[in-house]
């Protein structure tokens, strides 16, 4: 039988026809230490990875996987040759990182390039104080369109990896089923959606219909004089509709009444009646995602989506759910398209405005400018309100590492002090406030002690301030 050895560059070119795919998973774990690490102040362990969907030896076609890590490392560049192709290190913060796959087979292709985000921090308590690892992880295929002889061969004598269960951190298949069910959902949803449509453009024709008919019948029965002024006016209130058409004959005004159609909607509120309805429709949607409460907890900040004027019922619409996170940017009319919905920036997750707005590494320098602005607001407010007030206060645990805080603020003779710490973040939940004020609690009250000795204050109260990433500020900044 034929082995890998009898193949070569030149053994029969490709195999017309064949379709190969190999699905894979890649992604990262991470584990919180506790605390911050003495030496090299590192908080995590995180371990990044490239392995096969299935129990598959990925060595058979796979030659070897190059990661490339933030340059901060001493040596970035981290070439695993066999299997486990995995890189476990430490550190403070989350990079970009390159995995390359390359094969047996040079004529093949190249390599296969993935980019993944090392995820470090996450919301929930288990995760944060160290009792649950962190689990980014992702499916992906590559597609052997047409292969090369050795590498069809290859890819097609592989070898069981592992005698064990071979399971994933995350139960893909279930994230498939949930998946295609909300394609269902949705198809389903646009269905209804477009006989709606369909019946409202038909009550629509009836009642033009309706209304040429009523014309034409008092044109042909009572038609004025000739040389008088019209005015024709569509008179709506809550009772129903009616025509009505008006002239001056000889300076004597003349009324006759068309027709008195069904109640409908007053015409002068129907838009903010049409949003009203489009908005409380879309908060009842379970993918909704996230915001709606909080969105509502202060309306002056999204005034914005309030001017009659600015869109049609439909775009409101889409800006909703593009601003609750449910439709990526693209989706929305009017944006430009590419050949899928990912951040056309990182190409890593889908072009959400929480991954615009909150996680896409080329917007670090835009999320620290505008956090910047805010705490600058607010010290500048506390100042003119009689408050002695510092802003990037370095302090010292009680573990003995080092923090920063935004601001720390207390009034003069008072012995009674403050620690804000304004926090952007795109709404992903109702106990969100909560959750980002245990977060910085954890982080922020170890230093209690330290700062109540250098400004001779007896107590000291954290307050975190979070601030919508689209604009939405919350109940604890009102």
């Amino acid at each position: 039988m034929s082995g890998p050895t009898d193949y070569g560059p030149d053994s029969g070119g490709r195999v017309k026809g064949v379709c190969i795919v190999k699905p894979i998973v890649y992604g990262n774990i991470a584990r919180y230490f506790g605390k911050k690490r003495e030496e090299d102040g590192h908080t995590h362990q995180w371990t990044v990875y490239v392995k096969p969907y299935h129990n598959e030896d990925m060595s058979t076609y796979v030659k070897k996987v190059h990661f490339k890590l933030h340059e901060s490392y001493g040596e970035p560049n981290r070439i695993v040759v066999k299997p486990p192709y995995e890189v476990t290190e430490t550190g403070w913060g989350e990079f970009e990182i390159v995995i390359k796959i390359y094969f047996h087979d040079p004529n093949e292709r190249p390599t296969v390039t993935l980019y993944h985000i090392l995820k470090l921090f996450q919301s929930g308590p288990d995760v944060m104080q160290g009792k649950k690892t962190l689990v980014s992880e992702f499916y992906e295929e590559i597609v052997f369109q047409d292969p090369t002889v050795l590498m069809q061969h290859l890819l097609t004598t592989t070898r069981q990896l592992s005698h064990g269960t071979w399971k994933h951190e995350t139960d893909f298949e279930e994230k498939k089923e949930k998946t295609l069910q909300n394609i269902l959902n949705a198809k389903n949803k646009i269905r209804y959606e477009i006989n709606d449509l369909k019946e409202r453009l038909k009550l629509a024709k009836e009642t033009i219909a309706k209304f040429k008919a009523e014309i034409t019948k008092f044109q042909t029965s009572n038609s004025p004089a000739s040389g008088s002024i019209f005015l024709f006016l569509v008179l709506t209130s809550i009772n129903g509709t009616k025509i009505v058409l008006q002239w001056l004959t000889g300076g004597k005004l003349v009324t006759n009444k068309i027709s008195q159609l069904g109640p409908m909607d007053p015409s002068t509120n129907s838009r903010k009646i049409l949003r009203f309805e489009e908005f409380s429709k879309w908060c009842l949607l379970p993918q909704k995602d996230k915001g709606v409460s909080l969105y509502q907890d202060f309306t002056p900040a999204n005034s914005w989506s309030d001017i009659i004027q600015a869109f049609l019922a439909l775009e409101w619409r889409d800006t909703l759910k593009m601003t609750g996170n449910v439709a990526h940017v693209q989706a929305v009319p009017g944006s430009r398209t590419q050949d899928n919905n990912h951040c056309r920036r990182c190409h890593n997750e889908v072009e959400t405005l929480a991954h615009v707005l909150g996680s896409c590494p080329f917007g670090k320098t835009l999320r620290n400018s505008r956090h910047h602005k805010i705490r600058s607001v607010i010290a500048t407010c506390l100042k003119s309100k009689a408050y002695t007030t510092y802003e990037e206060v370095h302090g010292i645990a009680d573990t003995r590492s080092h923090r920063h805080i935004d601001i720390i603020t207390f009034k003069p003779g008072e012995t009674k002090g403050y620690i804000l710490d304004p926090t952007i973040r795109f709404k992903m939940h109702q106990n969100q406030p909560e959750e980002v004020n245990l977060e910085k609690r954890t982080i922020y009250e170890p230093t209690i002690p330290y700062y109540k000795t250098s400004y001779e204050l007896i107590d000291i109260e954290v307050i975190r301030l979070m601030v919508g990433a689209r604009g939405t500020i919350t109940k604890q900044l009102m």
